[in-house]
């Protein structure tokens, strides 16, 4: 099974609280007994600031399950040669070996993250190719499966256990912890380096959790002489059979798709010929959201022109299928069309006053996520002979030249012309794309 996530990490704008990781090397003046059950709970979240209480209600509302491997077991002893009673890990065979996780004395938080990485890399079988396209298969079933946040996890034996937050349960239930394809992705760090999130889905935005490893029995996390939290088993305090760890959670919009359709009933033909007569047709796209992810409130606007050319009668539309405007959850969208030739009217041909024409301008909102909401607009031919037609310029940066380069395109799909312009800077190294739409022909730069 395989899917693709197209920018579902990629502006991952709300971080907050983290899991407890711990190290393994116990110690304290009382003795761990590791015969003793355990068990967690499991937070969802820990919001602070602006937006906070949105963002707690999307993740309350959200089908968040929890999955647990069991990674290791523990061994009585004194651990790394210290003096006080603790305990050692013991690997599962499929996280053993020179390819397995490195557990060591002394660990960072950051090496148990690179660990907790590798972890579900072993666990759920992940692969991704060339392309970004994720593949999973678990290799043996999680210990518990789908258990619910906020609610105790008991009857747990000690050991160390990778916590994986996911989408399924309840509000999502044809997604099982062997769809890993579904609720897995994976991006790249500036080294190269792969980074796995798992996926859970709200009405309005879409959560992603790290792989956490988290022991059983730990410690209360303490704060070094550089205020850093530290997490270790060696900490001071009593050994604690139950734990909760809280998820770091990061939160990006889900989005909906527009579509503009054209619906031309007649068409015009050249004069005294039956040759039809191309024609462009020019929206403007104006589309306002609240902002609630990062926290800062205000409205966040998108705004653009597109054209929908035609060589005869019939339906267009302004983007092919599959590649549909992504908007938020939410957004309020106006469409106008803002040309359509003299030679074209809003349908139908009606009083003077335009009464019952077909409005110029439609309106939707993106209420839901991974639909398509289309505006339609219609029109007749009022047989009104005008010369003239749109032409569409594409630009695209050519980033090691530092130029841009255009392409007009008429609306027969011919090309009128070509050209270049030095000297611009791009936002960012990659080559990027823009339209720009003229209703009379002319051919202009960014």
């Amino acid at each position: 099974m395989k899917h693709k996530w197209t920018q579902v990490l990629m502006s991952l704008a709300a971080v907050f609280g983290m899991v407890t990781a711990l190290s393994f090397s116990g110690g304290a003046a009382e003795s761990v007994n590791l015969d003793e059950k355990c068990s967690l709970t499991v937070i969802p979240g820990n919001f602070t600031g602006d937006g906070s209480g949105w963002l707690a209600e999307q993740l309350d509302n959200a089908s968040v399950v929890i999955d647990l491997y069991r990674v290791a077991g523990v061994i009585p002893g004194k651990a790394g040669g210290f003096g006080y009673d603790g305990y050692q890990f013991e690997l599962e065979a499929q996280y053993a070996g020179e390819e397995g996780l490195q557990i060591t004395e002394h660990m960072t938080n950051a090496d148990w993250r690179q660990q907790s990485q590798k972890a579900a890399r072993i666990a759920l079988g992940i692969t991704t190719d060339e392309e970004g396209a994720v593949s999973g298969t678990v290799q043996t079933p999680p210990v518990r499966m789908e258990e619910s946040v906020k609610q105790e996890i008991g009857g747990l034996d000690a050991g160390l256990y990778l916590l994986i937050a996911r989408r399924g349960g309840a509000g999502d239930p044809d997604v099982t912890y062997g769809d890993v394809a579904a609720y897995t992705a994976v991006s790249r760090d500036s080294d190269g380096t792969e980074q796995i999130a798992t996926m859970a889905n709200a009405s309005d935005c879409v959560f992603s959790f790290e792989p956490e490893l988290i022991a059983l029995p730990g410690k209360e996390p303490y704060v070094d002489a550089e205020g850093n939290p530290v997490s270790n088993t060696a900490n001071p305090g009593p050994w604690l059979y139950h734990m909760e760890p809280v998820l770091k959670a990061r939160a990006q919009m889900r989005y909906g798709s527009l579509q503009i359709r054209k619906e031309l009933l007649e068409f015009e033909t050249m004069a005294g010929e039956s040759i039809p007569r191309p024609v462009t047709f020019i929206f403007e796209i104006n589309a306002v959201w609240e902002d609630r992810i990062s926290g800062v409130g205000g409205q966040r606007e998108y705004k653009d022109v597109v054209a929908i050319d035609f060589t005869g009668a019939g339906s267009e539309t302004a983007y092919r299928p599959g590649e549909e405007l992504k908007l938020p959850v939410g957004a309020q969208v106006t469409v106008k069309e803002i040309y359509s030739g003299p030679g074209y009217s809003p349908y139908p041909d009606a009083a003077e006053d335009d009464t019952h024409r077909e409005a110029f301008e439609k309106t939707t909102v993106i209420t839901d996520t991974e639909q398509i909401f289309e505006v339609t607009f219609t029109n007749y031919y009022n047989r009104r002979h005008v010369d003239g037609h749109g032409i569409t310029n594409h630009f695209t940066y050519d980033a090691e030249q530092d130029r841009w380069i255009w392409t007009s395109v008429h609306a027969d799909g011919t090309v009128g012309g070509e050209g270049s312009q030095g000297g611009t800077e791009a936002s960012d190294s990659s080559p990027q794309e823009n339209q720009q739409t003229s209703a009379d022909g002319s051919e202009g730069t960014p």
